[in-house]
């Protein structure tokens, strides 16, 4: 992103609504891009693995998208037509948290870029979380009942955590991205004076 002209007020002042528009489009599409590469890949696994294309049902399970597979599957077909669509969406999501939000963020986190890298993460955990529930509880998954949205709500929780441990706050962020060892109030105040 580029950056905003110290001491000129009014370039920092049109430089808010862009960034403002590019997060909140970022934030929809983390969120909505997944359910629909999820979705993507369960289609796309079905029609490897024989299943013909009029066969499909796309629809909603309650409020949730899904797709339906009329025709019977068997072995591992069924297998991975259950796993793959939630593992490869949080995959997908892990590349970019770390190739893009890490490279992208770099030493200018703002409050805004953190919460950011969280939702990616958060996101990847819950995809992760519904690939793991959608293949071992199909049933349970589907019917949104325990334990598959304990194992969902779990990943994306442990996704949040992790980010949080690995990023802390802007001031630890810097501190991992010089190589610098130490505590973590150390580093920030470190970091404060500096």
């Amino acid at each position: 992103m580029p950056e905003t002209s110290h001491g000129d007020p009014v370039k920092e002042r049109r430089f808010r609504p862009v960034r403002a528009l590019a997060i909140a489009l970022a934030v929809v599409g983390f969120v909505v891009a997944p359910v629909a590469l999820h979705e993507a890949v369960h289609v796309a696994t079905a029609l490897i693995g024989g299943v013909s294309p009029s066969s499909l049902g796309i629809g909603f399970v309650g409020m949730y998208p899904g797709v339906k597979v009329d025709e019977a599957l068997d072995g591992w077909r069924i297998v991975l037509f259950r796993y793959s669509g939630g593992l490869v969406a949080g995959a997908a999501l892990l590349f970019v948290y770390v190739r893009w939000y890490w490279k992208w963020s770099g030493d200018k986190t703002s409050f805004a870029e953190w919460w950011l890298g969280a939702l990616i993460l958060l996101v990847a955990g819950n995809e992760l979380g519904n690939g793991f529930a959608e293949g071992a509880f199909n049933a349970e998954y589907i019917a949104n009942r325990d334990p598959a949205t304990i194992i969902s709500f779990g990943a994306a929780a442990a996704g949040f955590i992790i980010h949080r441990l690995m990023l802390g706050s802007r001031g630890a962020r810097l501190a991992v991205l010089r190589g610098e060892v130490g505590d973590r109030v150390q580093i920030e105040e470190a970091a404060r004076r500096w």
